[in-house]
């Protein structure tokens, strides 16, 4: 199996948004509505993400139902014409123990393996992203402290032949 993952982008930056271009207030329901607006600095990285997978064939696209997170996979639909499934389980560190947080991921990596797939594309957190990566590659070692230490990931990071 390989797994794609990314970082979610500010896809619809605070800054850019209709409400804040007009010094009104936004709430977070805004940025479902509103247009991608070009100007962001992250969309030409995230648009040549995408361009390196087209030509791949990816059997499931996942990503965690936060903001950002929507905000990117929303893009990523319109450039690919796939949808995404949003799992709870990709959602970002929150009030949680740390070992429930590695639970949380473990128990989507392995549902993962059950179903087979050769390919995934996930769009989550960093920490999520460290966390899988940490769970797939060193899986003796896992050490929820060392998450938080600075990764230096690019922007899309893949994982072969592990799950």
């Amino acid at each position: 199996m390989i797994i794609y993952l990314i970082k979610p982008v500010s896809v619809f930056p605070q800054k850019s948004t209709y409400n804040s271009l007009k010094n009104k207030p936004y709430a977070w329901y805004d940025f479902k509505s509103k247009e991608i607006l070009e100007k962001n600095s992250d969309l030409p990285k995230l648009k040549k993400t995408i361009k390196q997978l087209k030509n791949i064939k990816i059997d499931e696209y996942f990503s965690c139902s936060c903001i950002k997170c929507v905000q990117t996979s929303i893009f990523i639909e319109r450039m690919t014409n796939r949808g995404f499934v949003y799992d709870e389980r990709l959602e970002k560190y929150g009030f949680e123990l740390p070992y429930q947080f590695k639970k949380r991921n473990q128990s989507f990596l392995k549902d993962i393996k059950k179903k087979k797939f050769k390919r995934i594309f996930i769009c989550t957190h960093k920490l999520n992203i460290t966390a899988i990566y940490e769970l797939l590659i060193y899986p003796q070692e896992y050490n929820f402290k060392e998450l938080f230490e600075e990764h230096k990931f690019k922007e899309l990071v893949t994982i072969s032949g592990k799950a």
